[in-house]
C-alpha cells in the first residue's frame, strides 16, 4: 500500500509559498531551483512541524465543506481547525459552489467513506459517483488561501 508522508503535502505548499516569495524579491538574487528545494524538503523535514493527518472527523463538528476542485475539499470544522482531502483522481461531480454529500457509516465521517457531487444541468441533476475519502490533512488559512490561487491560475 503506497501511504502518504504525513508532512508531504505541508512541505511541499510551505516550498511553493517559499518559492514565490523568493521569486519576487529583489531581481539581482538568483532564483534557487524549485525542484531542488522540493526535494530538499522532502529527503529529510523535521516531522514534529506538521500535524498527522487524521483518519476520521467528528461530523458534528463541521462547520462547511467547500469544494476547491473536483481533487479537493476542505473541512471546516468549528473552533478554526480546517483539513483537506486530496483525491488521488478527479471526483466528477465535484465543482466550486456546487452541491455534494457525503455518506458515512457513523458519527463520524472517516478515510473509506465517500463523497459526491451533483452534476450541474440546470435544476436538480445526477449525482456523480462516490469518491472514498482517503484521510483528512491538517491545512491552515494561508495554505488554503495559496491552493486557490495556484488553481485560479491554471
Amino acid at each position: 500500500m503506497n501511504r502518504r508522508r504525513p508532512w508531504r503535502f505541508a512541505a511541499i505548499v510551505a516550498t511553493l509559498m517559499l518559492h514565490g516569495v523568493c521569486a519576487a524579491g529583489d531581481a539581482s538574487e538568483p532564483e534557487q531551483d524549485l525542484d531542488a528545494v522540493i526535494a530538499e524538503i522532502l529527503a529529510g523535514p523535521d516531522e514534529t512541524a506538521y500535524d498527522e493527518p487524521k483518519r476520521c472527523i467528528v461530523a458534528g463538528r463541521i462547520d462547511r465543506t467547500e469544494v476547491l476542485s473536483d481533487q479537493m475539499v476542505v473541512f471546516h470544522l468549528r473552533g478554526g481547525k480546517k483539513y483537506v482531502v486530496q483525491f488521488e483522481r478527479r471526483c466528477p461531480g465535484l465543482r466550486r459552489n456546487g452541491v455534494t454529500r457525503i455518506e458515512r457509516r457513523s458519527m463520524q465521517i472517516c478515510a473509506n467513506d465517500t463523497i459526491q457531487g451533483r452534476y450541474d444541468v440546470g435544476f436538480g441533476g445526477p449525482w456523480g459517483p462516490r469518491c472514498v475519502i482517503p484521510q483528512f490533512e491538517p491545512v491552515t488559512e494561508e495554505q488554503i488561501a495559496f491552493i486557490e490561487e495556484t488553481l485560479k491560475s491554471r
